[in-house]
Order: C-alpha cells, then structure tokens, then sequence
C-alpha cells in the first residue's frame, strides 16, 4: 500500500532524527558535565590553598590571606554562575526532553486500551488499507486477529470505520517505542547523575506541559471516537436483536397457537377414539351373541331333521303295513 509504505517511511526518518539528536545531547550533555567537573575541581582547589595559607600564616599575613581568598573568590563567581546556569539549562533541557519523550510515548499508545503498545502481548498492529495502529491484544478481541489477510467478522477499523482488507505487526514502530523506553531509562540515569544540589532553583517547561496536554487531548479524543463507534455499533446489535426477538416472539406465538389447536385437536380425536372403541367392543359382544345363537339355530334344526326322519320312517313303515293289510 503506497500510504501506509510512505507512513512507515515517515517513521523511519522521525526515529532517525531522534536518534541523531539524541548523540548530539548526550555529547553536549557529558562536555558540560567534563567542565562542571573541572571548575569544581579548581575551586575545591582554591579553596584548600586558602584554608592552608589560614592555618600556616602569621597575624600578620592571616588578613591578607583573607583578602585573597575573597578576591580569588571574585574571579570565581561568575564561573559559579555559569555553573548555576547551565545546570538549569541542563535542566530544562532534560525536562524538554522528557516532554518530549513522554509525548512521544503517548502517540504510540493503544487508541482502545490506552496502553503502551510494548511487549508481545500489545505489539503494534497496522491495519489495512487506514494506516490506524492498535495493540494486538485489542485487535484480538475486536476483530479476533492481526495475521495479515486474516480479520474476523468485524471487518472495520475501530478508529475511521474503514473495512479492513488486512493487518500486519508494524515492526518499525515496535522498534521505535522500545527505542524511546532505553533511552528515556538512559535519560533518567543521565539526569540522576547530572542532577544539581537540592537547594538549585528547579525549572519548568510551559512548552512541554501544552504539548504533553495536546497530546493526551489527542488520544483522549480519539477514545471517544472509538467508543463513539463501538456505541453505534452496539446501538446497531441492539436493533438486530430486538427486530429478531419480535420475529422469534411472532414465529413462538404462532407455534403456541397450532400447539394449542393440535392439543385440542387431540383430544377431540382421543374422546372420538374412545367412543369408537366403546362402539367395536358393542359391536363385538353383539356379534359374539349372534354366532352363538347361529350355532343354538343349526343345533336346534339338526335336532328337528333327525326327530323327522325318524318319524317319516315310521310313516313309512305303516303305510307299507296298511296296504298289506288292505290287499290281504
């Protein structure tokens, strides 16, 4: 991508400046520490001679001596206030620079966490085709990866809304905050070395505290951004859920109704088969009574043809004995 490549490019040369002006500090800073060192030297030095000259010296020499410790002295005080005045130049250098730093520091922090993005679990992460930084460990849960070419179900940059196309870790920058954290440590030795007596006059930056605050205005602005969208986002789910909630109340009332039908129907079909059931067992006892008096029926006939045919024999017999008798 030619935005994000010119980006990193720009990163690049920022931290190259840095570091440049960073070697150009430290050599003035230990110059100015060298002379410090040496004008101290030669005072203490001043300072013992005279002492010696006190204890050795006559009367008579003892209030010269004294006069020459204050016109050496005299020389002296404006190396003193040079020193004075380069230690606050010191010090407001070393406060410009820890403005600077921790502005610097707070650019690079997770617009979503507010966080540093250091260390493997919040490593700077470059969205695609936007440009936007988030720490990895936001991304997860926002997005639900950082691999390049591989984005979760939201595919939108949480900051401009942008349909993320891909995201990859952005070494540069990583590079560049570990950078800033070595030498801001490097710088608060160097500060704790260099630090003037207690008594010194401290000094501010104006400067640094506005910029310090634009920046925290910056990101805090950017927060809200984000947490303006991730409100219309949950704003948008609550609309979803809510229109299925009603299509799932519909679609469950609907269901409860054809239940209810298909319960009453049932019961309607379960009195019916009860009825029909009673019927079968009438109608079977019926049958049962008919078939036996079928049986009694064919019995009773039987009975009757035997009684007949006995009879019609002794008809027969007669008539054969009467006719005999007749013809005799």
């Amino acid at each position: 991508m030619p935005g994000t490549e010119d980006k990193l490019r720009e990163i690049e040369l920022r931290r190259e400046r840095w570091l440049k002006e960073r070697v150009k500090e430290t050599q003035r800073k230990q110059t100015s520490k060298d002379s410090q060192t040496a004008i101290v030297k030669q005072s203490k030095g001043v300072r013992c001679s005279s002492i010696g000259a006190e204890k050795h010296g006559s009367k008579r020499n003892a209030i010269p001596a004294k006069e020459q410790v204050v016109t050496r002295g005299k020389p002296d005080s404006p190396r003193l206030i040079d020193i004075t005045t380069e230690q606050v130049r010191d010090n407001q250098v070393t406060k410009h620079m820890e403005s600077y730093l921790a502005s610097q520091l707070m650019s690079h922090t997770c617009p979503i966490c507010y966080e540093l993005m250091k260390g493997e679990n919040r490593a700077p992460v470059l969205v695609f085709p936007c440009g936007h930084t988030f720490c990895s460990c936001c991304l997860t849960k926002y997005c639900g990866g950082h691999k390049t070419n591989q984005v979760g179900q939201q595919k939108t940059c949480p900051c401009c809304r942008t349909e993320i196309t891909s995201s990859a870790i952005n070494h540069s920058l990583r590079q560049l905050i570990e950078s800033f954290l070595q030498s801001r440590v490097h710088l608060l030795e160097g500060k704790q070395a260099c630090d003037p007596p207690t008594d010194s006059v401290p000094s501010t930056s104006a400067f640094g505290n506005i910029h310090e605050y634009n920046d925290q205005l910056s990101s805090l602005q950017m927060r809200i951004d984000i947490l303006e969208n991730e409100k219309l986002d949950a704003e948008r789910q609550l609309c979803t859920a809510q229109k299925k909630a009603s299509a799932f109340q519909r679609a469950y009332s609907s269901l409860e109704k054809e239940e209810n039908e298909a319960i009453e129907q049932l019961e309607q079909a379960k009195q019916q088969l009860e009825l029909v059931r009673k019927h079968l067992n009438d109608t079977d006892t019926k049958k049962q009574e008919a078939l036996l008096a079928v049986d009694s029926a064919k019995s009773k006939i039987h009975l009757v043809g035997s009684s007949m045919d006995n009879l019609q024999n002794q008809f027969d017999k007669i008539t054969l004995l009467l006719e005999a008798k007749q013809s005799g």
